[in-house]
């Protein structure tokens, strides 16, 4: 299981309910209880993320100003160019099944720049390639690749990426 700062997770065991305050090494994190606001170590595997809760808590973002993050600063206009990212990027956008667990990622591949871009993109597991493409994408574009299994994740996936701009 996947969990994140700020989420809101259930010891399988006891039962109590916490947020997870930090991640740790081996599969472990530290849980603050809600009932009692203690801190605790616990494994992944010890607990399940509650989901679909209106008052999950939601991880705290944080902006950069000065050198430093500054929690519930708004930075100014400007300062979100420095965020900005310029070039080729891979996404993969999580597919949800009705229950509302991820099955299945999308990859997509971004051109956010200026230029029109030639890729060559190879999607591989366990050393088998599922996905080959060779395209242009134009500037400010995207351009879906593939489908990924969630359960590929453990499966060494491998994704090569060569580019070549068109000016």
């Amino acid at each position: 299981m996947l969990v994140a700062v700020g989420n809101k997770v259930k010891f399988i065991n006891t039962g109590d309910i916490g947020v997870v305050e930090e991640l740790l090494e081996d599969g472990m994190m530290t849980v603050r209880l809600l009932d009692s606001g203690i801190e605790i170590p616990a494994f992944v595997d010890d607990v399940e993320r509650l989901s679909g809760d209106a008052s999950q808590s939601q991880p705290t973002v944080k902006f950069m100003a000065n050198d430093e993050a500054v929690e519930g600063h708004r930075p100014e206009e400007n300062q979100f160019v420095l965020f900005r990212s310029e070039g080729l990027l891979l996404a993969f956008e999580p597919i949800r099944d009705k229950a509302g667990d991820v099955k299945l990622y999308d990859l997509h591949v971004l051109n956010t720049s200026e230029y029109d871009m030639l890729v060559y993109f190879q999607f591989s597991v366990n050393y088998k390639v599922i996905a080959k493409i060779s395209q242009t994408i134009p500037a400010n574009a995207t351009l879906e690749v593939g489908t990924m299994i969630y359960d590929q994740l453990n499966d060494r996936p491998d994704i090569d990426v060569e580019m070549q701009l068109i000016t």
